[in-house]
């Protein structure tokens, strides 16, 4: 079976013959020791189902989720930092900041420290300036989605996958008690 070839990676992760077989015992309702025909059909739903849940989750989340989600969280974090930037604006006036470098320059006061740091961190400002202005704009539109992408297909996608394996773990195990108790009802009854 070649099912992660054609899935995925979703798909791919082999149940492990311990689980299977736990699963075995817990869908043999009347302890028979072999499944019948309805317990074998509720314990391939059980597998297929996973499979099939987890390779639409990967899918889904990887194709759509995880972009739109990327996306929206670059928007909210663009908008808090252009907040960030004019509340800053207001109170530090650059142009001041600016003259004040020039007039350092100028005046070669390179023996006060301050005048050294402001006229170090301009010409820092202006290197890492050039050289950012090399990358054409459309690359930055992209990159810091690109990377929330990454970084919530990483977490985000395997975690819902374990969640997936959990939920039909729990299916497997709660159906059995359900139709235990089901069947000491109506023998009491």
């Amino acid at each position: 079976l070649k099912l992660g070839t054609y899935t995925g990676p979703a798909a791919c992760k082999p149940v492990d013959r311990a689980r299977v077989h736990d699963i075995f015992l817990k869908r043999d309702i009347d302890n028979s020791g072999s499944l019948d025909k309805e317990e074998f059909r509720d314990v391939m739903a059980v597998l297929c189902g996973n499979i099939f849940t987890r390779v639409l989750v990967q899918w889904s989340s990887t194709i759509m989720i995880v972009p739109l989600v990327a996306q929206l969280l670059v928007d909210q974090l663009t908008w808090l930092a252009c907040l960030a930037w004019n509340q800053l604006s207001q109170l530090i006036d650059f142009e001041l900041l600016e003259e004040t470098v020039l007039v350092c320059q100028v005046n070669k006061i390179n023996r006060n420290v301050i005048g050294q740091l402001l006229i170090f961190v301009w010409k820092v400002r202006d290197q890492v300036k050039s050289v950012l202005d090399l990358i054409p704009d459309s690359i930055w539109e992209s990159i810091p989605v690109t990377i929330l992408s990454c970084v919530l297909g990483c977490l985000v996608v395997p975690y819902i996958i374990f969640k997936i394996d959990d939920f039909f773990q729990s299916f497997a195990d709660g159906k059995k008690h359900d139709e235990r108790t089901n069947d000491r009802k109506s023998k009491n009854d």
